[in-house]
């Protein structure tokens, strides 16, 4: 999961740049993580860098190089993640490496909903929405047994206000 190098450019607003490097090891395309990305380093021997994107690659923000530890978790709410990793002190590092640093990856999954032979009517208050606050549909622990959503002949009516949240 993990190739040789780092990233470049990772400033807000731009894209990241792939760059050669010995001592550090990254993720090699970005990683789906919805929005409860979460990267644990345990190993205070190695550091990390997390670079959150949207759906277009664009980074939306980056933390610095971050020493790891037992009490140690970087976090994320964009929809795609960048990992960067590499050993204190900027000794050379592989891939292999990874596992002593103890790095976790926590993320949702993409699930899909089968619908068929119903009506899906959304019904909000008539105020303007972003078309992506309409329905949504959130997984927030990968351990957990994925759901499975079958929808059948069924009249599916999803109401919401304008700028409330749900649960």
């Amino acid at each position: 999961m993990f190739e040789q190098g780092t990233y470049t450019n990772a400033v807000k607003g731009n894209v990241p740049v792939k760059t050669d490097a010995s001592g550090a090891v990254r993720i090699p395309a970005p990683l789906f993580v919805g929005t409860a990305g979460k990267v644990a380093i345990t190993s205070t021997a190695y550091e990390a860098r997390l670079i959150s994107l949207n759906e277009s690659g664009i980074v939306t923000s980056a933390i610095f190089w971050t020493v790891g530890g037992p009490a140690v978790t970087l976090t994320s709410t964009a929809p795609y993640i960048l990992l960067c990793v590499r050993k204190v002190g900027g000794a050379a590092i592989n891939p292999a490496d990874v596992t002593a640093a103890g790095v976790t990856i926590t993320r949702a999954r993409e699930d899909t909903v089968r619908i068929f032979n119903s009506s899906i009517v959304p019904v909000y208050d008539g105020s303007v929405t972003e078309a992506g606050s309409i329905l949504r549909y959130e997984v927030a622990d990968p351990a957990e047994k994925l759901p499975q959503a079958n929808i059948q002949n069924s009249y599916l009516r999803i109401e919401c206000g304008f700028n409330k949240a749900n649960i």
